[in-house]
């Protein structure tokens, strides 16, 4: 990441090229993320951010039911890396991303662990994140995976309470990942 983010917009774009030329669309796709911008690109770029933040707002607030107070998703996308697995999976947490750019609480909590029969069965690819995500697979079972419990802003205490319900849950019925309290 630092060797990408000290290139410039033309390399980064024949490197990008490159990478897809030779099978490498995710490093290709993570290179183009990258690029120097200049000061009035980049309070655009804040601008769009705040944008963003009020409609995340907005659209927690008129949700279906009522509005929402928790949003409930995956943590990442794959079981718990082992370790030294994380090299070539560096967006596989980019779940987490979203939340630190709204400045939203969140926290990651396990819910159940990879069984056997769960262990991927991912095809062989020439795409190195494929390939570590393929190797981070294998051998998973009885890795745990969590799921990511995001509040809105100053409302800690709500994905903490959310957190511990979950915990306790996974723990009352180990065969299922939660179980609601009674």
């Amino acid at each position: 990441m630092l060797f990408i983010a000290g290139r410039s917009r033309p390399t980064l774009s024949v490197l990008s090229a490159l990478l897809r030329a030779v099978g490498q669309p995710t490093l290709a796709a993570g290179a183009e993320l990258f690029g120097r911008t200049r000061v009035y690109e980049h309070w655009q770029l804040v601008e769009q951010l705040n944008q963003y933040r009020r409609d995340y707002a907005a659209a927690m607030e008129a949700a279906d039911g009522g509005p929402l107070d928790l949003v409930l998703g995956p943590a990442c996308a794959l079981p718990a890396f082992r370790h030294g697995s994380t090299r070539d999976l560096g967006i596989a947490g980019a779940n987490t991303v979203q939340y630190n750019a709204l400045g939203y609480p969140a926290g990651v909590v396990p819910v159940t662990r990879v069984r056997l029969d769960e262990e991927s069965d991912r095809p062989a690819s020439r795409d190195i994140a494929e390939k570590a995500a393929r190797h981070c697979e294998a051998g998973s079972t009885g890795l745990p995976v969590a799921v990511q419990v995001a509040a809105r802003p100053w409302r800690e205490h709500l994905a903490l309470a959310a957190m511990a319900v979950i915990e306790t849950g996974a723990r009352a019925e180990p065969d299922y990942p939660w179980s609601p309290p009674l």
